[in-house]
C-alpha cells in the first residue's frame, strides 16, 4: 500500500523539487494514518480478515515486475471505467503520440482497461520496444494511437 498526497510527472525524478510537495495532501495522509493507528491500538479484539473467502473472486495480478513505461501518470482519484491521465511525461512514448492529461485509456491492444489494475497488467506483459495500440477517450470521442513502449 502506498499513501501520498498527489502525483506529478517528476515524482521520484531529478525534477521532483520542494515546490511540488502537496502539503495539504500530506496533512490528509498523516491524519488518516493517525486515525488508523489510534483505532488499531485501542481495538480490544484482534483484527480478522475475510480476504481468503473473497480471494477466489478477485482478478489475479499478472506476476512479475513491469519492465516498460508508456510515460503516463494516472489520476488515482478517478474511479473509471478506464484510467484517466493526470499527466504525461515529456519525451515519453505517450507524449510522442499526443496523449495528454485528461485522456481516459480504455484499452491496450485488444485488452479492455477497466481500471488501473487492468492497465498495469497489460503493461506487465510487454517488453521494451513492443508496439502497442492505445484506445482512449478525449472529450467523449474515442481515438486510437500506436506507439512503442520504452524500458522502465
Amino acid at each position: 500500500m502506498q499513501l501520498f498526497g498527489s502525483l506529478h510527472g517528476d515524482l521520484h525524478r531529478p525534477g521532483d523539487t520542494l515546490d511540488k510537495i502537496d502539503a495539504a495532501g500530506l496533512v490528509k495522509v498523516t491524519e488518516l494514518l493517525n486515525e488508523a493507528a489510534v483505532y488499531l491500538a485501542q481495538r480490544p479484539q484482534p483484527l480478522t480478515s475475510t480476504l481468503a473467502a473473497r480471494e477466489s473472486r478477485l482478478p489475479q495480478a499478472v506476476p512479475g515486475k513491469r519492465r516498460v513505461t508508456v510515460g503516463t501518470v494516472p489520476d488515482l482519484g478517478f474511479t473509471g471505467p478506464g484510467v484517466r491521465l493526470d499527466d504525461v511525461r515529456a519525451a515519453s512514448p505517450a507524449a510522442r503520440v499526443g496523449l495528454q492529461a485528461g485522456d481516459v485509456i480504455i484499452a491496450v491492444d485488444d485488452a479492455a482497461v477497466g481500471d488501473l489494475r487492468d492497465y498495469a497488467a497489460a503493461l506487465k506483459r510487454l517488453h521494451p520496444g513492443d508496439e502497442i495500440r492505445v484506445r482512449f477517450l478525449r472529450a467523449g470521442v474515442e481515438r486510437t494511437v500506436t506507439t512503442r513502449v520504452a524500458e522502465r
